[in-house]
């Protein structure tokens, strides 16, 4: 990973204004080939807007073979891209030459088809059992006779974008181990603490004289000091339940029947059973899942097929090529990445490859979106991203550059949108060092805010100051000037 430009843009800061005038800046300021450029972006539809605005900005310019050598240059989505580089390399892929997209709905008539023959009878049964003991529902209450169907529908669809291979085990080991964790873990807001005080209250509150209650007391004594120090586990309510029974004998009497009606209702292996349900059910998606994808992928080979993880994993297999790589060495200067926050873990590999066999990268995202985990995206693994960025104890050119205005919302909608997500990414939000302080962008014609910029801390740059952004819009008050003291929408951008 080297030769990067990271532009953190929020929504509204000027996102594809920034990423066209870098675009222009590159071919027309530092004289690049228009044509070696690669760009990607989320739709084709995106590509194709942006394309047109960066020659619409050359032609504004007079730069008319500029303009016109930019409809060679390869823009749409990774996706597309890499089918580019597929359906011209497949010979190095070992695949066949008429490899064709699976389209959405083969894909879902698959899959659906799938998951309908592959469970066995056996199966079947258990997975209606468990499905019908769990009593899965919508949010408004209604029963999901098949929730088990969507389940391993999602262990398919997160398996495919991520290229996780089910047959290792590691998903599932994963989960099981997640799953135990749940029942070893504490258990906050359950009833159980209200069972063993009322059983306290029993036992103190009716002391019997015989041998066995001295005994039990102490047991129980000794079993609450332990409960004091901690949260509840699974452990705990194991331990009560031999001690629970014993409280429960002692007072299992005829004279004692006033008492034993006041002892709570307590069923610990009801909670152990749903443990071993919760087990076998994990276990159950996911060999059902394996065996689906081991179809699906058999489905795609036999008809030369290829999937929208498929063109990732392929072209990212390309890149490790000496042939692939010394073409893009020759054919591609700059690589532009659009929505970067979009990534999955295995687009992030293509682009850092990408980033190490051409001249630049500019990638441009907003972290914020990626805590929504869409299409894949991981948001520890676009901090883990921008945290790269951020240090500044090596030569691989890792810069970045920070949209500080906001020019789509009105003041007030700006600064809600800053007090909510300054709260929930407090913690999550990295700390940005810049070695500039016009890396931070905004309106310079306004001179509050470059007296701002200029007072600003880059050293780091607060994980708050990162997050916010000011407002560029003007109010009822055109002209005056107001945010955390300043105002900066007296002048708008052209």
């Amino acid at each position: 990973m080297k030769n990067i430009t990271f532009i953190n843009a929020g929504a509204g800061s000027g996102k594809t204004y920034s990423l066209i005038e870098h675009l222009y800046s590159w071919v027309v300021e530092k004289n690049n080939a228009p044509q070696k450029v690669l760009l990607t972006t989320f739709t084709k539809k995106a590509a194709a807007e942006i394309r047109e605005k960066a020659q619409g900005r050359m032609l504004s310019e007079q730069r008319f073979n500029e303009a016109n050598q930019l409809q060679e240059a390869l823009m749409g989505t990774i996706h597309s891209v890499g089918y580019t580089f597929i359906k011209k390399y497949w010979y190095l892929l070992d695949i066949s030459p008429e490899v064709r997209e699976i389209s959405e709905n083969e894909q879902e008539v698959f899959f659906t088809q799938a998951i309908a023959e592959v469970p066995t009878d056996q199966e079947l049964d258990r997975l209606s059992h468990l499905n019908f003991s769990f009593n899965f529902c919508t949010p408004l209450g209604h029963y999901i006779p098949e929730k088990w169907r969507q389940d391993v529908l999602k262990i398919m669809e997160e398996a495919q974008s991520n290229h996780i291979d089910l047959n290792d085990e590691q998903s599932q080991q994963f989960s099981l181990k997640k799953a135990e964790e749940i029942f070893s873990g504490t258990l906050k807001g359950s009833v159980f603490p209200e069972v063993v005080e009322q059983c306290k209250n029993v036992m103190f509150e009716n002391v019997l004289d015989n041998k066995t209650y001295p005994k039990i007391k102490q047991e129980f004594d000794k079993y609450l000091s332990k409960l004091d120090a901690r949260e509840v586990t699974l452990k705990d309510i194991r331990d009560f339940w031999k001690l629970y029974k014993s409280i429960c004998g002692v007072y299992n009497a005829q004279k004692y029947t006033d008492i034993y009606t006041q002892i709570p209702e307590f069923d610990y292996p009801q909670i152990d059973l749903l443990r071993e349900m919760v087990l076998e059910y994990t276990t159950l998606v996911f060999d059902v899942a394996r065996r689906a994808m081991d179809s699906y992928q058999s489905f795609k080979l036999e008809r030369g097929l290829v999937d929208f993880t498929d063109m990732e994993v392929y072209f990212l297999q390309l890149l490790d090529n000496p042939i692939v790589m010394e073409e893009i060495n020759h054919t591609i200067d700059l690589v532009m990445v659009d929505e970067f926050q979009d990534s999955n873990p295995i687009q992030l590999s293509i682009f850092i490859k990408l980033s190490e066999l051409v001249k630049h990268s500019y990638w441009v995202g907003d972290p914020k979106q990626s805590i929504y985990g869409f299409r894949g995206t991981d948001p520890q693994l676009i901090q883990g991203v921008i945290n790269e960025f951020t240090k500044q104890d090596d030569n691989r050119n890792l810069n970045i550059e920070l949209l500080k205005m906001s020019w789509r919302s009105t003041p007030k909608l700006v600064e809600f949108s800053n007090t909510i997500f300054s709260e929930r990414m407090k913690d999550q939000a990295p700390e940005i060092h810049l070695t500039d302080q016009k890396a931070i962008k905004g309106l310079d014609k306004s001179e509050a805010f470059k007296n701002w910029r200029e007072a600003a801390s880059i050293t780091p740059l607060s994980a708050s100051d990162t997050i916010k952004l000011i407002p560029a819009r003007p109010t009822e008050k055109e002209g005056s000037e107001t945010f955390a003291g300043i105002y900066f929408w007296q002048s708008h951008r052209v």
